[in-house]
């Protein structure tokens, strides 16, 4: 049932074995996407965070229009961002 014994199943499917997926240089690049979305995906969660600080500590309304527009433009590009590298990588294959 859901107890399946994994490496035995990886083996008797013929999957790549974790060293050899860990080498190839497409997954490579897909570990570096990865990882650049999730620092980039950070970024703006903290930037979030602090546009909410920003609300629940009432900083003047100058202050907190500021740090939204601020994050607004970062989320938005970051978005369009990976829309762009994802459509350039589907097109290039």
């Amino acid at each position: 049932m859901l107890a399946v014994d994994l490496p035995a199943f990886v083996a008797d499917a013929g999957a790549p074995s974790l060293s050899s997926v860990a080498t190839s240089p497409s997954s490579s690049f897909v570990y570096l996407l990865t990882g650049t979305h999730a620092i980039h995906l950070i970024g703006g969660v903290v930037a979030l965070l602090y546009a909410a600080a920003t609300a629940l500590l009432r900083k003047p309304v100058e202050a907190r229009r500021i740090v939204v527009d601020i994050t607004a433009w970062y989320w938005h590009f970051m978005a369009l961002l990976w829309i762009y590298v994802f459509a350039l990588l589907e097109f290039a294959r």
